[in-house]
């Protein structure tokens, strides 16, 4: 069960694109970027800061999708996130209202820009860990599957031998004692586990790894006290 549980509440953080997009988005680098285009478009008549955070977590996302699904090779990749760039500064600029200001010229040149700056400044920094990225994720989502069997097959067997409440409690118990435990043992040693990242890295590191590990301490907490409740409970009924 902990494993379930931990692996599952990966697979909604750390191997979520959307969710690790959402605070890329949020760090120094993406604002970084974000301001150095809308300064380059300024100077080019456009007076619209069109190039947003939110953009460039969109960016982030279709980058880190690629990167979760297996080996990209670096041109590919470079097209489709430029791609990407192009389509959401066509998208803004309609809604900002200065679409007639971009030609398509500009447009390419920009996205080409943005494109080039995006890899230099994040792309460069996550893809030396792409192989491992891709090779954790699918580790993650075998362990998902084989712990979700084991738990239906520990279910069953329970059920038919009649001692479903009395080792659910004790197994719930135990299960969120261990989620908790480990939660807390990174937490610990969270400053050694980032030492030697780079600075977006760390910034991921303090926003996605420690959101993940609050996320599965506190389902352990809310684990061992169910489980704790759940047999204590079966002990009193069971006397009566």
């Amino acid at each position: 069960m902990t494993v379930l549980i931990l692996t599952a509440v990966m697979k909604v953080t750390i191997f979520s694109p959307s969710y690790v997009a959402n605070k890329a988005e949020q760090t120094d680098a993406a604002q970084e970027l974000v301001t150095s285009v809308n300064t380059d478009l300024n100077t080019a008549g456009v007076t619209q800061n069109i190039v947003t955070n939110k953009m460039m977590g969109a960016v982030f996302e279709t980058e880190y999708r690629l990167l979760l699904n297996g080996n990209v090779a670096s041109a590919q990749l470079s097209q489709q996130i430029q791609a990407r760039i192009s389509s959401l500064i066509s998208q803004r600029a309609e809604v900002t209202g200065v679409s007639s200001q971009i030609s398509s010229t500009l447009l390419k040149a920009i996205s080409a820009e943005l494109t080039s700056q995006f890899q230099q400044k994040i792309h460069s920094k996550v893809a030396p860990v792409q192989s491992e990225l891709y090779a954790a994720n699918q580790y993650n989502f075998y362990a998902i599957v084989a712990s979700g069997i084991l738990m239906i097959l520990m279910f069953v067997i329970s059920i038919f031998r009649h001692h479903f409440w009395r080792s659910f409690g004790p197994g719930l118990l135990i299960a969120g004692l261990l989620t908790a435990g480990a939660a807390g043992g990174i937490m610990l040693q969270y400053s050694d586990l980032v030492s030697g990242l780079s600075t977006i890295q760390v910034q991921l590191a303090n926003t996605v790894g420690q959101s993940t590990v609050v996320m599965a301490g506190f389902i352990g907490l809310m684990m061992l006290l169910l489980g704790f409740m759940i047999t204590m409970g079966h002990r009193v009924f069971s006397k009566n």
